[in-house]
């Protein structure tokens, strides 16, 4: 039996090897967009935006692999750095906000949130005043 080309494998360091080298033109852009202010954080959802395609792109590939499995994680491992990263960033505006709220939603594994998203049976008026802040943030 031969061994299938690790083309995915690849392919994939390819292109987490290149989020540090996209993001300084969108840090760049951020901080002129923001008067400087959230910047880091901007550049951070911008990475965490590519980190998640790459993310979701290999599950879609639905290869039923070890390999695949570890190609997976890795880009999972990526970007939940990034939103380790995110986390310890205070925003200080709109922008800076909404990236937190990507992050969050990251954490929910893309799904819609719902009113009772953070909760166990029926949720509070504080849990659903969080989900729909996350939401409308997402709107924005």
């Amino acid at each position: 039996m031969t061994a299938k080309p690790k083309t995915h494998r690849r392919a994939f360091l390819r292109s987490m090897a290149t989020l540090p080298i996209v993001a300084s033109p969108i840090a760049t852009a951020a901080y002129a967009a923001t008067g400087g202010q959230d910047a880091e954080l901007i550049a951070l959802g911008e990475q965490l935006s590519a980190a998640w395609a790459t993310e979701n792109a290999l599950r879609l590939e639905g290869a039923d692999s070890h390999e695949a499995d570890e190609i997976t994680d890795a880009a999972v491992a990526v970007a939940s750095d990034i939103v380790d990263e995110i986390h310890g960033l205070r925003a200080t505006t709109l922008a800076g906000a909404k990236v937190k709220a990507q992050a969050i939603w990251w954490c929910c594994s893309g799904e819609e949130i719902e009113d009772d998203h953070f909760s166990y049976g029926e949720p509070a008026t504080d849990k659903r005043l969080v989900a729909g802040l996350l939401r409308d943030l997402l709107d924005i």
